[in-house]
């Protein structure tokens, strides 16, 4: 299975506009997004309980080649290596590009991940050109390029499209092979139904097929399909060269008599639900004989217009291949151009882009309209040269564009630029766009003009900056995830030691004067053992596994009464400002994590500032809301109290601040940190569900904002200190530890202060002794996490032999086994490993004197 740091990409996924699909190491599909879906004409409640096979039975309808497809898998998944780019093609001539992405965890396979988008425009324009050259003969014979090479099949796309909202015809473009190249208006019966079924979708491509024939220039074919209606279909030409069809369909005839029988015959043939099918059918329009003609004129008059633009654009790259003839050439393509001016205007905006020319002699630069637009111009408002359009490139991209523009014209073999770069629009705004250009030179080979295509393009650049931006989170995230699984589990081993020596000195302290020589020798151990105990609270607060109380805090009150502490650590140089909100809502946290947070960053102000300074501690309600909680944002929208810590000190440069959260990283000198106070501050406040951000500034110090949720309880009242002084007792107490270590010196503890004491190392041998002990047992002490069953559920087993049991959970972290997001609840009893004498002793008496 993917493990838990891949969640963040699953969240991603949801919202990604490529299509994902993620399976387990055993090919079950985990995870369809909705773009896959949209891809594939899938429902987007389709079950996820399937394999990746059984999904692809699922889309086999919609793939040029399904077997292609299947044995593509078969060999990435066989190799087991990421792989990019492999190229898919649908049956309606879409191109999708798979990546795939095996996973591993401690190099272990877990799963796969499959990612498919759509071929970006400056790949499809790297394809188109290979194939034109690799295709165009030298004769120019316009039969040798297909139809999608030398037209817009996606602006063809746009007009039928409009074509259909105005009449309620469909209508599409089919290739000589039968490939749809374009369609729009498709009836239900035909694309829900006959297409839909294997069976019936044959003959919908044989009849594909048949239209797809060749048919005589002005002439059109009539034709009725084997699933009993009727087609029309007229030719697309460009020059002498039949490259394609027009037709629509599924329709019958005003005066045609239907055959119900035969409609419910195929219903019944291919499995269709009879009722929905023949609904379907009253669905399907009747065309009298007039509105034929008329459809047939339209299309006719529709393919001699694509057949001027193919005839067009075959002739202008023939032009551009053939430097010898474009002078002789040039009028009778700029002829051509003119006619299909308003066409390539309308295309031009469909795609948001304007055109150029550029006369070298005489500095003359052209702007079609829609590239005035672009700059936000009013038609003719451009001076049109050279300098003018510079002042309109952005001030820091003006020398970058004059050093691209210059190789294009000194160059011999004319290849054509493209480069981006930003504007700046009449009203202000920056924008990003690419231009694409080319040089036309007279019969001695000196260039005299430049053409060229120029596009917005800033959408494309804030989502690929956006796509940036997540990358690196999920790269962090997933980073911090393995350092803290690490952190918590060394920390919680190493507390198990701690405490085993912790309480073996204690006791040895106990036991003899603090004249003899041993004494302070062990106070020495002591003390050391405490040190490495703070050590590992750090490492468990910034794994997230630290064992916590949280409760509702007026934070204002919280800070107010930390000030004279925070006033020692930071020394009588520095001004400490407290500037509280009149009135913040309560915040639900451990009053100890607040201390930790503080303390630490106040101690990297402090060592921030040199000589006087100044500290500043803020609090106010704040909400954040979707606008400023953009994918550029890992703050979630919602309403938080916000802390924020300002210094004036020396600051961070940005490389530092890309890593002042990772563990053990710190800018202090040897001996002076350990770098994990900013760690710790970052797991405190997510596993508070809050978050954090930094703002710095080299010489001008440096703001911690920390945003934490709001909580709508009321404050809670304060905890009573514990007793100073041991207390012992005579109850009977029943302790569970898997390490025999740490059970000894409990076990010793207890006994050494009165308490009778049953131990046990598993739970099953600890619900034996239970079963078997006919005595009240006062209290159980038991270790969270152990094998067999955890700590609650143990507790749980032995309360209904013994219901007035006590218990008092211990353990060197907490687990989300036992607790909800790695917090226990409040009314629970639990101590920190590793623990002393009195500590534990006072929180086992306080437990047994509890009514």
């Amino acid at each position: 299975m993917v493990q838990n740091h891949y969640i963040y990409f699953l969240y991603l996924a949801q919202n990604m506009e490529e299509g994902v699909v993620i399976e387990d190491e055993r090919g079950k599909v985990l995870q369809i997004n909705p773009s896959f879906c949209k891809y594939f004409s899938l429902s987007p409640d389709t079950p996820e309980e399937i394999s990746y096979p059984q999904l692809v039975e699922k889309i086999k309808p919609f793939l040029s080649n399904p077997r292609q497809f299947a044995n593509l898998r078969d060999t990435l998944i066989s190799k087991r290596k990421e792989v990019k780019g492999q190229e898919v093609i649908l049956n309606d001539g879409r191109i999708l590009l798979q990546d795939y992405i095996p996973v591993f965890e401690d190099n272990v396979f877990k799963g796969n991940i499959w990612i498919y988008h759509h071929l970006t425009h400056r790949q499809k324009a790297q394809k188109h050109s290979k194939e034109v050259n690799s295709t165009l003969p030298p004769t120019g014979k316009a039969g040798a390029i297909r139809l999608e090479e030398i037209i817009d099949i996606r602006t063809l796309q746009s007009l039928i499209d409009d074509f259909h909202k105005l009449t309620g015809i469909g209508m599409a473009i089919i290739d000589l092979k039968g490939n749809i190249l374009a369609k729009t208006g498709f009836q239900k019966i035909c694309w829900d139904f006959h297409r839909a079924h294997p069976k019936s979708r044959k003959h919908c491509i044989e009849s594909d097929r048949e239209l797809a024939r060749y048919i005589e220039p002005g002439q059109y074919k009539l034709y009725k399909c084997k699933n009993n209606m009727w087609d029309v279909a007229t030719p697309v030409y460009a020059g002498d060269s039949h490259v394609a069809n027009l037709f629509s369909g599924q329709f019958f005839f005003e005066d045609e008599e239907i055959n119900l029988d035969t409609f419910k015959k195929q219903a019944q043939k291919y499995g269709f639900n009879q009722k929905e099918y023949l609904q379907a059918l009253k669905e399907v329009p009747r065309w009298s004989r007039e509105k034929l003609e008329a459809v047939i004129r339209f299309f006719n008059n529709l393919g001699d217009i694509i057949s001027q633009l193919s005839h067009s654009n075959i002739r202008l790259a023939r032009l551009l291949s053939e430097r010898e003839k474009v002078l002789t050439e040039r009028k009778k393509v700029e002829e051509n151009l003119r006619k299909n001016e308003k066409r390539l205007s309308q295309a031009h905006s469909f795609a948001n882009a304007g055109s150029w020319e550029y006369d070298l002699n005489t500095d003359s630069l052209y702007w079609s309209k829609e590239c005035e637009a672009l700059f936000g111009l009013d038609e003719g408002e451009f001076k049109g040269t050279s300098k003018d359009f510079l002042r309109m490139v952005y001030p820091a991209d003006r020398s970058y564009v004059k050093r691209m523009n210059q190789p294009v014209i000194r160059q011999s073999e004319d290849k054509p630029l493209e480069y981006e770069f930003r504007i700046i629009r009449k009203d202000g705004n920056i924008r990003w766009v690419r231009e694409s250009a080319g040089v036309i030179r007279d019969k001695n080979g000196k260039p005299v003009r430049k053409v060229g295509l120029i596009m917005d393009i800033t959408r494309h650049k804030r989502m690929e900056t956006e796509r940036k931006e997540l990358e690196a989170q999920l790269r962090q995230v997933q980073k911090m995830e393995a350092v803290g699984r690490l952190a918590g589990g060394v920390a919680h081993d190493f507390n198990n030691m701690l405490g085993v020596i912790m309480g073996n000195v204690e006791m040895a302290l106990n036991k003899i004067e603090s004249k003899e020589p041993l004494f302070q020798n062990l106070k020495e151990i002591q003390k050391a053992a405490q040190q490495s105990a703070r050590l590992t609270g750090q490492l468990l607060a910034f794994a997230r596994k630290q064992t916590v109380k949280p409760q509702a805090l007026d934070l204002n009150k919280t800070l107010s009464e930390m000030l004279a502490m925070l006033g020692r650590i930071i020394g009588e140089n520095i001004d400490l400002k407290w500037l509280p909100a009149s009135e913040v809502t309560p915040v639900k946290i451990d009053p100890g994590q607040v201390h930790q947070i503080l303390a630490n960053l106040c101690v990297n102000a402090r060592d921030a500032i040199k000589g006087k300074g100044q500290l500043t501690i803020r609090t106010e309600n704040i909400f954040i809301d979707t606008f400023y909680s953009s994918p550029q944002s890992h703050i979630k929208p919602g309403k938080y109290v916000l802390l924020s810590i300002s210094d004036n000190g020396c600051g961070m440069k940005r490389e530092t601040l890309h890593k002042i959260f990772d563990p053990f990283f710190t800018t202090k000198e040897a001996e002076k940190g350990t770098g994990l106070g900013l760690p710790t501050v970052y797991g405190i406040i997510r596993q508070n569900n809050g978050f954090i951000d930094v703002d710095s500034t080299p010489g001008k110090g440096t703001t911690f904002k920390i945003y934490l949720p709001r909580h709508q309880g009321e404050v809670e009242s304060k905890k009573q200190y514990q007793p100073t002084v041991e207390k012992g007792g005579s109850e009977t107490i029943l302790i569970v530890e898997d390490d025999p270590q740490i059970l000894s010196v409990a076990k010793m503890i207890l006994e050494d202060h009165g308490y009778k004491v049953l131990s046990a190392e598993k739970p099953r041998e600890a619900l034996s002794l239970c079963d078997s002990y006919d005595r009240d047992i006062h209290l159980l002490i038991t270790d969270l996490i152990m094998p067999q069953m955890n700590g609650k559920e143990l507790q749980q087993a032995i309360q209904k032999m013994k219901p007035r049991i006590k218990v008092l959970y211990m353990s060197g972290y907490t687990s989300n086994v036992i607790t909800h997001n790695n917090i226990l609840d409040t009314e629970a009893q639990f101590i920190q490993k590793p623990f002393t004498i009195k500590d534990f002793c006072n929180k086992v008496r306080s437990i047994l004197d509890k009514k």
